[in-house]
């Protein structure tokens, strides 16, 4: 494994922080982690440690590592193509993941969407859930973000719930800095950029009912 990023001190502060919010769960869950070489991966050394970190909380969360090197047809199967990404599976529920480590302003969120997917809660409204209940087909969202963004983990957190309330609806959450492509092919010019099906675009942090009617447009 290559060189850590994450500092001792840091390490301490992420254990506190994981037995704090990890320790409640309901339901076994699995991290499905996608890496690859550490000399082509910026993130993947310190994405296996989180994740470790993660596994060691709570028995309850399994983490299942692939190399996308000699574990090609599984990351076909998934359609991955480059790491790190993070896929929070729960029996044949697998839509959340994370493209990109979940560190910076991301990473509460992302532990708090581990013990929500796992818990099958949300605090999402029953206004909202009653609109999302008529979704039965799939609908991806796709969370532009950046790690030192502050307003991104609020878009993130309610697609997660989203997703996590209707398992036809699929949560990305996508760093653009490590996964360019995407900024390229969504013409990023700022964050949180949220699009639904290739259809509707988003600037910005917004509240249930917009969303919902963005995500209602898109089918």
């Amino acid at each position: 494994m290559g060189e850590s990023h994450i500092s001792e001190e840091e390490l301490l502060e992420i254990k506190d922080f994981l037995a704090k919010h990890l320790s409640n769960i309901n339901d076994r869950i699995d991290l499905r982690v996608f890496l690859d070489d550490p000399n082509v991966c910026h993130y993947c050394t310190d994405t296996k440690l989180l994740t470790k970190l993660i596994a060691e909380i709570n028995p309850k969360i399994n983490v299942i590592y692939n190399n996308l090197q000699t574990n090609i047809e599984i990351a076909r199967k998934y359609n991955i193509t480059k790491a790190p990404v993070i896929i929070l599976e729960k029996g044949n529920k697998n839509n959340i993941r994370y493209f990109g480590i979940p560190a910076g302003f991301e990473f509460p969120v992302f532990v708090e969407t581990i013990a929500s997917f796992a818990n099958n809660f949300t605090k999402l409204s029953n206004a909202t859930k009653e609109k999302l209940k008529i979704i039965n087909r799939p609908v991806t969202i796709r969370v532009l973000v950046t790690l030192s963004c502050p307003y991104c983990p609020i878009a993130a957190r309610l697609s997660n719930y989203f997703a996590i309330f209707n398992e036809n609806i699929i949560s990305e959450i996508i760093d653009v800095n490590e996964f360019e492509e995407f900024a390229i092919k969504y013409d990023v010019s700022a964050v949180p950029k949220i699009v639904i099906n290739d259809k509707i675009e988003l600037l910005g942090a917004h509240p249930e009912p917009k969303l919902v009617e963005a995500v209602l447009k898109a089918i």
